[in-house]
């Protein structure tokens, strides 16, 4: 009697998460209050995933977790990530190898499909948004380069030659005096290369 008090227990409190994340009352996107690193999605998922202990569960209840999941991947409002993601596949896929109903096995086998085709039409829809706000920031690059040649008409070309012009002509004493120093340090390198040359012909003929 406390097994089946269990059970419908156990089913009617997946079916009420099932309709409160159905109609977006429960969405989980706060921090888990005894694990603030984590979301409370995660540990409503690990939850729900628990009320699977293998083919001994009840088959009402196998159903109710086969729904909920399937609810939590694809709500709009839930957002879940990496483990949780894997865990709840994982889970589905248990009950589909475990479930002695055969019910049971075709939903798994289906909401298996249609998890996987939400997955890979989320990451499209992922990457197409950010090949827009890449395309985007390129052009706004690109206006915002335009304007700044635009801003170049003849008048502004000429102050522009001009500035560099003086820019020059006031590092220019700086330019010769690094060309004097290169200058320098050349005629020392060849200096030292004569005196090698000289002290080599000189050990030479010592020896």
């Amino acid at each position: 009697m406390s097994e089946l008090v269990t059970t419908d227990c156990g089913d009617t409190a997946l079916d009420c998460l099932q309709k409160l994340i159905a109609y977006s009352h429960l969405t989980g996107n706060v921090p888990d209050s005894t694990e603030p690193n984590k979301l409370l999605i995660v540990r409503i998922v690990e939850t729900i995933c628990g009320c699977f202990t293998g083919p001994q569960t009840d088959e009402s209840v196998q159903l109710q977790i086969i729904k909920v999941l399937l609810t939590v991947m694809t709500s709009q409002h839930v957002e879940v990530y990496e483990g949780t993601v894997l865990l709840t596949i994982r889970t589905v896929y248990n009950v589909y190898l475990s479930s002695r109903n055969l019910v049971n096995q075709t939903t798994a086998c289906a909401t298996l499909t249609q998890m996987i085709n939400v997955i890979f039409a989320r990451m499209e829809t992922q990457a197409e948004e950010e090949n827009v706000r890449l395309d985007g920031e390129h052009q706004q690059e690109g206006s915002v380069i335009a304007n700044g040649v635009r801003l170049f008409n003849d008048d502004g070309c000429r102050k522009l030659f001009k500035s560099l012009r003086e820019d020059y002509q006031k590092r220019s004493p700086y330019i010769a005096y690094l060309i004097r120093c290169r200058q320098g340090l050349l005629s020392t390198f060849a200096h030292l290369d004569r005196y090698c040359l000289y002290i080599n012909i000189i050990f030479v003929c010592n020896v």
